[in-house]
């Protein structure tokens, strides 16, 4: 992705290109008609956008079965992201992404990873402009396996697979963890606008799961981080650098600090019994 990337910034600076849009996808995907037509002709402030998607199940039934509990899990996240708050609440799966060249350009591309380089890319891309969530036929996605890297949707099926083969539970984050994560955004746009860090840190004790929810903010150094930036700007330009501190790592650090010290994950099936 990233020498294909690259060399389409090239051909977009040397005028080869006239639209603003880079498409990335994979070779494994089927995308719907109007793939090259779905894209805004103008960016207006985006850069980058993602396309709807389904996953199409595949193999035997413990691997359809492990693909529907994977798609429901992947969408549960990002709608507990969006009812939080988060301006980070889309779906970050490579197949799915087109970037705008000049904020492409701004994050230096695709970084150089061996796997999670779409969330990364992604993650860097939602600080320099807003990532447009697409309506629309989705992109289908083949629904395998695959031991090629450590994490994706290949091996989150090849581990639940291996889960239900064994009659266990594909477990995943409570819906509290999403509620804790808006409280504490919600706190974050007050204390921009009051820049009273005093006052944020005893609203955070004061709201539901305060201890663990401070205790994992001390781990990530929040406190400090805040303070520091509310010594530099104020209103919202300090709300724009929160946001951009809690970004999508961040925010995964701190639902995975509250599911390992309290709120732990539940079964999916109690979760989302619609499934």
């Amino acid at each position: 992705r990233k020498i294909l990337g690259d060399i389409g910034l090239c051909l977009k600076q040397k005028g080869g290109v006239r639209s603003e849009w880079m498409l990335s996808t994979d070779a494994d995907v089927c995308p719907p008609k109007d793939y090259f037509l779905r894209l805004p002709q103008k960016a207006d402030g985006h850069s980058a956008a993602v396309f709807p998607f389904e996953h199409i199940p595949e193999g035997d039934a413990l691997q359809r079965q492990a693909i529907r509990l994977y798609e429901a899990y992947l969408r549960y996240y990002v709608d507990g992201l969006r009812q939080a708050g988060s301006p980070y609440g889309f779906q970050t799966i490579g197949s799915l992404i087109a970037v705008e060249f000049s904020a492409y350009a701004k994050v230096r591309g695709f970084p150089k990873r061996e796997a999670g380089e779409d969330f990364y890319l992604l993650n860097k891309l939602a600080k320099v402009g807003k990532v447009l969530s697409l309506e629309g036929e989705p992109v289908q996605i083949r629904g395998r396996t695959s031991h090629r890297v450590p994490f994706g949707t290949g091996a989150a099926v090849q581990e639940i697979r291996g889960l239900l083969a064994h009659g266990r539970s594909y477990e995943i984050y409570t819906p509290e963890v999403f509620e804790v994560l808006g409280q504490l955004l919600d706190r974050m746009r007050d204390f921009a606008f009051s820049g009273d860090i005093e006052d944020f840190r005893s609203k955070i004790a004061d709201g539901e799961w305060s201890d663990v929810l401070d205790s994992t903010l001390v781990e990530m150094g929040a406190y400090s981080a805040f303070e520091k930036a509310s010594a530099q700007v104020s209103g919202a330009s300090l709300e724009r650098r929160l946001m951009e501190w809690m970004d999508a790592f961040r925010t995964l650090k701190l639902v995975h600090g509250l599911r390992d010290k309290t709120l732990q994950s539940k079964p999916i099936e109690q979760v989302l019994p619609s499934l």
